[in-house]
Formats: C-alpha cells, structure tokens, sequence
C-alpha cells in the first residue's frame, strides 16, 4: 500500500489521559506538567496524537486525506476514513531537510532573521543538525520492560516558539557552537564530526560554567543517561505553524520520568550562578532563545494494542 522506505510511512499512536479516563482506567501515564519555574505551557490532555513522518510529502497528504477527508489508499483492504472515531482538535506540521530553514526565512516567517541567510544546506533552523547517533537511545532503551503495556513506550509532544533573529544576530558562529554542543566546542568539530560529536555523562556542569562562562546544550543533556546511553528518542522537527518559527519537540522513552529528568539535566541547575555570565537562560546551552507553550503525555502501545488500548475486543 505504501512502500516501506523513508518515502513511505512512519505512524506512531499515542494515546492521552482523556481516553483512559474515558474507558475507566488509570492512567498510565502522568498529566503533563510545567517542568521548571521559567514555563508558563498550556498543558494539552488530548484523547489520541498520531504523528504522521515521511520523507515525502505527497505521501504525508495522501494519507492525511484518506484518515480524515474521504480519500483513498490504493492497497488499502477497507475504508480508511476514521472521522467517526477521532476530529482533529490541533494540526502540527513541520519539516527537517537541508535548505528548507532558509526557505521559511525567505518567506517572512516570525522569528528569523529577515536580512541574513541561514547556513546554507542548514536541516534545522538553529543551524546544525539533530537526531545524531551519539545523542539518540537505542529502541531497547525506551520499551516498556513489563507490565501490562510491555513492548510499548511512552511520548511526550512539546510546541516551542523559537525567537532566532537574536541567536544569529548576537551570537557568531564560534559562540552557536558552543552553546548547541559543549563549551569548547568549535565550528571546525562539528565539520569534522557530522555523525555526532562526542559527549561524556560525568560533565561537572558548575565547573565548565566556571571555567568557560558558558554550558551546552548537549553536553548538559549528556548528563541524563543510563549506561553511557541517552534516555530518549529524539523525533522532533522544526516548523511554521502560525506563520512563526518553532519546534515540535516529541520524544520517546520507557518513561514519562525519563523524559523529565532529560529536561531537568537541559536546565543546568547546578551550572546557574556558578559563574556571573551564567543564569537560567543566558549562556545556559539554547534555553534563552525557546519558549515552551505547550506540553502533552501519551502512551504509545505496542503495535497490537494500538487501536483503542485497553478497551476489550480492539486488537490491530
């Protein structure tokens, strides 16, 4: 029906709060929360979110028609159209693909700068790529171990504004690199190392903030993992949505906590104050150009539980 290669389809369903409740089950994941005291996120409690990725976009519509507006897959063994099942309360679209950042500069989106060019080739709008060997759990890592919903994993679905005009304006290339990866960290490793750079767990954050008057990104991530392995799968891309630059950022884990404590190691607590330059935001990895607007938990069940999981007589 669709062909299994990255023109295909990559579906993913996660289902919310709002549906075991509605079946008179516990939860089994957390609500969604504000996860430091700098966010202020409208906290989503959808029923279902089905993440829809491809690498071609005809595909993405196609499919997007025979879910939801009375299209047709050709294979397909019976309808498709599930519009008496779910209505889609929130669109999210977006993209990651080299030159495209530059595209949406082109174009006026709010956010970026209007009068410089974003690196040419650039997948991402923050100029460097993501997803990288070295910064991705492995699919062991994030599965459900045991209990009812083993061989599933869980999602949490963030919307962050990005305010880039500053992040390219302020910052040079030099000062970008290190505040996305590690404070010595140069444009020349990244060149070098396109497959991912290199990232200990043992960072003392507080004593590179002393020494260098900046954090990464990355290297204060680096400091959530287990076994020398990050605690999620990154599936986040950038987007437009809104006429606006900014990120939907979903990440896959065993856990809801695991994903917390990813988040929790990005802030860098114990690097804020450390040295004078240093605060929450400022020159603490890329948090002072993002802002978090809106959170979501799902379980995402194991492939034969995805339809309506842990109502009776619903199998895939």
């Amino acid at each position: 029906m669709l062909p299994g290669e990255p023109r295909g389809l990559l579906l993913t369903v996660g289902w919310g709060h709002a549906w075991f409740r509605r079946i008179g089950l516990d939860p089994p994941i957390p609500r969604a929360a504000a996860l430091n005291d700098a966010e202020l996120p409208r906290l989503d409690d959808p029923v279902c979110v089905l993440h829809l990725a491809s690498d071609g976009e005809r595909t993405l519509r196609r499919v997007e028609r025979a879910l939801f507006g009375g299209g047709t897959l050709p294979g397909a063994s019976g309808p498709t159209d599930i519009r008496d099942l779910l209505r889609i309360s929130d669109r999210r679209s977006g993209f990651v693909g080299a030159g495209l950042p530059d595209r949406q500069r082109r174009r006026g989106i709010v956010g970026l700068p209007q009068d410089l060019p974003l690196p040419a080739g650039a997948p991402l709008y923050m100029g460097f790529q993501s997803g990288l060997r070295r910064n991705q759990a492995r699919e062991d890592d994030v599965t459900i171990a045991a209990g009812r919903w083993a061989g599933g994993t869980t999602m949490h679905v963030s919307s962050i504004a990005l305010a880039l005009d500053s992040w390219y304006r302020s910052v040079d290339e030099a000062g970008r690199a290190k505040r996305m990866f590690t404070a010595t960290t140069t444009p020349a490793d990244v060149r070098r190392r396109p497959a991912g750079l290199p990232l200990r767990s043992d960072v003392d954050v507080a004593r590179v903030a002393r020494e260098h008057a900046v954090v990464g990104h990355a290297e204060a991530a680096a400091v959530a993992r287990r076994d020398g392995r990050p605690l999620i799968i990154r599936r986040d891309f950038d987007s437009a949505d809104g006429g606006a630059a900014r990120l939907h950022f979903v990440a896959l884990a065993a856990s809801i906590e695991d994903f917390v404590l990813t988040r929790a190691a990005v802030d860098a607590r114990a690097a804020v104050g450390a040295h004078p330059a240093v605060g929450v935001q400022v020159n603490n990895g890329i948090n002072e150009w993002m802002t978090v607007e809106r959170r979501a938990n799902l379980l995402v069940p194991a492939r034969e539980q995805r339809v309506c999981p842990g109502l009776p007589g619903w199998r895939a």
